[in-house]
């Protein structure tokens, strides 16, 4: 097993071989297989990626999935909200290529073929990839505005990925939460935005400036900054924050009935 992803209520790993395996609900067609749906305790193969070839990562949301096969990205599940990348609404229940993402990222010597995307986090309405030039593209739900735009509302939906800049510096990691994502950069920066709280290893929460506002305080991570109604937040830290930098962030749904975020140093 090389990676492991855990949804509400469905898993995935991916295996040496470039093979992708997922057990639990398919009320949506989450687990990729067929029957799945029908067989909740068994553990089936993901159908519609290309077999022998190696995964990049792979990302289980709510009640939709997502895994990255040879550098370009495949979505399957819930697709309400536009999470699937498809330019449509609809359900996929084996895994499909969105197609929109081709032709970003890295281009391989002779120019015939691109190495798109490296990384994929899935949250409850929302999905975020990196490319492997350092870019980031967003689709889905933003009415917490857990995808990035001036004026996030209950309306507002990407069915196509959006390129998201936050930042001139190159993305190193994404994850999404159920209301919020969280984005660090090659320089050690962090980027949160949506419905959104933050703390350290520590227990502590991380400084935070908003509208002016200076918000360091030493007390347990359990504080959420955006009360319902959330507020639109982009919040980014110092880049020494830390010495060694951030090696990954982790986004949770739900922790002591907040959302959370979890900064690994």
């Amino acid at each position: 097993i090389t990676q492991l992803a855990c949804g509400d209520s469905h898993s995935l790993v991916s295996c040496e071989g470039g093979k992708v395996y997922s057990w639990g609900r398919s009320d949506y067609g989450q687990l990729g297989w067929e029957g799945g749906y029908k067989e909740p305790f068994s553990i089936g193969l993901v159908e519609g990626i290309p077999t022998n070839k190696e995964v990049q990562s792979v990302a289980a949301g709510a009640l939709h999935s997502a895994c990255i096969v040879d550098y370009e990205l495949y979505t399957f599940g819930w697709g309400l909200y536009g999470q699937l990348g498809h330019g449509e609404v609809g359900n996929e229940r084996k895994a499909r290529k969105v197609e929109a993402l081709t032709g970003v990222g890295m281009i391989l010597e002779g120019g015939r073929k691109f190495q798109s995307v490296k990384q994929v986090a899935c949250g409850t309405w929302h999905t975020f990839v990196v490319s492997t030039t350092g870019d980031l593209y967003g689709f889905g739900w933003n009415k917490f505005g857990q995808i990035v735009s001036e004026s996030p509302s209950e309306s507002e939906q990407f069915f196509l990925p959006k390129l998201v800049h936050l930042s001139d510096n190159e993305v190193k990691h994404v994850s999404c939460g159920s209301r919020h994502t969280a984005v660090s950069f090659a320089n050690s920066e962090i980027c949160l935005f949506g419905n959104i709280c933050c703390f350290n290893n520590d227990g502590y929460c991380l400084e935070m400036d908003v509208d002016g506002d200076d918000y360091r305080k030493n007390q347990v991570a359990y504080g959420q900054f955006s009360n319902y109604p959330p507020t639109f937040l982009i919040w980014k830290s110092k880049a020494n924050v830390t010495p060694n930098g951030y090696s990954r962030i982790h986004c949770r749904h739900h922790f002591s009935n907040r959302w959370c975020t979890v900064i690994s140093t």
